[in-house]
């Protein structure tokens, strides 16, 4: 393999990469975010209307007008990721156990602050934060051979790391029915990919090859987040939300062991488009009803590494669509929440989608003597897939998902 083609291949695995069996798919995570805010999530995501805490930073700064109460609010976030890739072979006496890859991790999530400025009219907020947007954590092994033993090998990956984005901003009222804010993000993260493979008779007339390859990349950047709130009356509420570009700069250094041993420093950008986010709440009683639709062109993400195929880009635009629910109980300062949302895969896969990316969210929330609100949210998804179109073999490939968002807020 060439250096530059193995560099850019390790690159983009630094960049929180998931990749299917054999290296033949390859998305770059930061097309799917891990869910900002229990609330939020537990409402299936549906929030740019409805959102009014500390994650309004990330989500939709107009919301920051509606804290009344200066807020100090921290979190957790908990994954469990599970891939199961199984092939299906014609005539050429090669097998190959099920791919499989998993990842179980418990990050730090988020910390938050809000500082509401006393006014005579209307609402002048500030807000400081950090959320943790993209978890890479993941484990993969793969193992083949020929049916008469004369060929075999063992593969395996593991990623670790992610990215989190450091924010200030602010929002004002702009009329009694109207809120504005803005937010600016500093985005901060590190990926540590270590990759093993293992061959026998593989290579021309050697017996055996063994190397492993390791990369650690550091990633920076900077973007903005621009949002308004509408109150139609008592009960009804719009939001929209416009998120600037955002400019990687990667930055890292790339070593292989074993066969071909080397060591590279690399550095390189990938900006990633606009995201724009409309929606809707609608409280009807101790019920209220939120969606939200983001429309994301992925086209037009700018690299110029190995995320083009003979000049023709493989990323395509995706529409999200987010709805949820949420119930005050009558007896109880507690609310309960369901909801749903799509996360279409951005990247054109050369293997047929049998269900996209789609997630089952549920929680809650208790408020403790005024001041405390405790909040926690399950967030349940997969993805289904399959091909016939490879020559000699059929894949079948099952991905799926957990999260679960676990914060707490003071409000003083």
């Amino acid at each position: 393999m060439r250096l530059r083609t193995w560099i850019w291949m390790f690159l983009l695995l630094s960049l929180m990469l998931t990749t299917a069996a054999e290296g033949d798919e390859r998305e770059i995570t930061v097309t799917r975010r891990f869910g900002t805010g229990p609330r939020s999530m537990g409402m299936g995501g549906a929030s740019v209307a409805l959102v009014d805490d500390g994650s309004a930073l990330f989500l939709n700064p107009a919301g920051l007008a509606r804290v009344r109460r200066i807020e100090l609010a921290a979190g957790l976030r908990h994954q469990s990721y599970d891939l199961d890739t199984r092939y299906r072979f014609s005539d050429d006496g090669y097998t190959c156990d099920p791919i499989s890859g998993e990842s179980v991790a418990t990050r730090f999530g988020s910390l938050t602050g809000v500082y509401p400025f006393p006014t005579y009219r209307g609402s002048a907020v500030v807000a400081a934060g950090v959320d943790r947007i993209f978890s890479s954590d993941m484990e993969m092994v793969y193992r083949g051979r020929t049916e008469d033993g004369t060929f075999s090998e063992l593969e395996s990956y593991s990623v670790t790391g992610g990215v989190s984005a450091w924010a200030v901003g602010g929002a004002i009222d702009i009329s009694p029915s109207a809120s504005l804010g803005l937010s600016v993000l500093f985005w901060d993260g590190h990926d540590d990919v270590l990759n093993t493979f293992d061959c026998e008779s593989c290579v021309g007339e050697a017996d055996s090859v063994d190397f492993h390859e390791t990369i650690a990349t550091d990633y920076s950047a900077f973007s903005a987040v621009l949002g308004l709130q509408l109150r139609l009356g008592a009960n009804l509420g719009l939001g929209f939300s416009i998120e600037s570009p955002v400019e990687f700069t990667l930055e890292g250094t790339a070593a292989r062991y074993g066969l071909g041993a080397m060591t590279y420093y690399y550095e390189d950008k990938i900006r990633l488009p606009f995201s724009f986010v409309s929606g809707a709440a609608l409280r009807l009683g101790a019920f209220s009803f939120a969606g939200d639709v983001r429309y994301t062109d992925w086209r037009q993400l700018d690299y110029e590494g190995i995320l083009r195929d003979d000049g023709q880009f493989q990323y395509r635009s995706t529409t999200q669509w987010h709805f949820g629910t949420e119930y005050l109980l009558p007896f109880y300062p507690m609310r309960l929440r369901a909801g749903y949302y799509t996360e279409p895969l951005a990247y054109r896969s050369s293997l047929e989608l049998e269900k996209d990316r789609s997630f089952y969210t549920f929680g809650a929330g208790i408020l403790i003597d005024d001041i405390l609100t405790i909040d926690a949210a399950v967030v349940i998804g997969d993805l289904k897939w399959w091909s016939d179109e490879i020559t000699d073999r059929e894949i079948l490939r099952d991905e799926s998902f957990t999260r679960v968002l676990v914060s707490a807020a003071y409000r003083f």
